[in-house]
């Protein structure tokens, strides 16, 4: 853009009432069309969200479910990697009710909806247990239990995803052993867990949305 075309288009800016909007249908083309100066976003094709690498997966799963209880339940996909050669998983789904809810003793409250583990070492074959491979970014399916929910006006959700749910579930030594019930001391050991949330490797929640009255 030259200096005469800049000037220009500054005193459009000055004088001008609508606003520069965009179309776009992910995060990523969000991002670079508000570095390019969009203001906003005028139409998103909802449908595309199911087109990304990752995802296309979880839709077919769904679709192909033999009952409606399949269909419905909360679908967790994770890209997580660690140190370790072993960990667990841990999915939440939580309602936040409003700082200034009407219920004062309520205010702030975390609601959990849906959670549950997963040992990583049943990730390939739930048969049979296998060692993680470290520092290697590994994809994770969690089916969530099935809850109908009504999220309230003014409620956030949140996803917590943690590494343990000791005391509910036994420990993870975090190091592969052949049976976690008898594993030595010297197996528990501390590891680094990372969940990833790149375009490559994009961890997810899917949900079922009713709309409501």
């Amino acid at each position: 853009v030259d200096e005469y075309f800049g000037q220009l288009m500054e005193w459009v800016d000055e004088r001008r009432r609508l606003k520069v909007r965009t179309n776009a249908d992910t995060p990523h083309d969000s991002k670079v069309a508000r570095e390019f100066g969009a203001e906003g976003i005028g139409l998103t094709r909802t449908e595309h969200m199911f087109f990304g690498e990752n995802r296309i997966a979880a839709v077919r799963e769904m679709i192909l479910a033999e009952t409606k209880e399949r269909r419905e339940e909360a679908l967790a996909k994770l890209f997580a990697e660690t140190t370790g050669t072993d960990a667990d998983w841990v999915v939440k789904l939580i309602d936040v009710y409003p700082d200034d809810a009407p219920d004062f003793e309520m205010s702030g409250y975390q609601l959990m909806v849906s959670g549950d583990i997963f040992r990583g070492r049943y990730r390939e074959d739930f048969d049979e247990a296998k060692p993680i491979a470290a520092n290697e970014v590994l994809e994770y399916t969690l089916p969530l239990p099935h809850v109908n929910h009504t999220f309230k006006a003014g409620h956030r959700l949140m996803v917590q995803i943690q590494s343990t749910w000791f005391p509910l579930y036994d420990l993870n030594p975090q190091t592969f052993v052949p049976s976690i019930m008898f594993a030595p001391k010297a197996a528990y050991k501390a590891q680094r867990h990372r969940i990833h949330h790149s375009a490559k490797n994009a961890t997810y929640i899917e949900i079922r949305a009713d709309g409501g009255e």
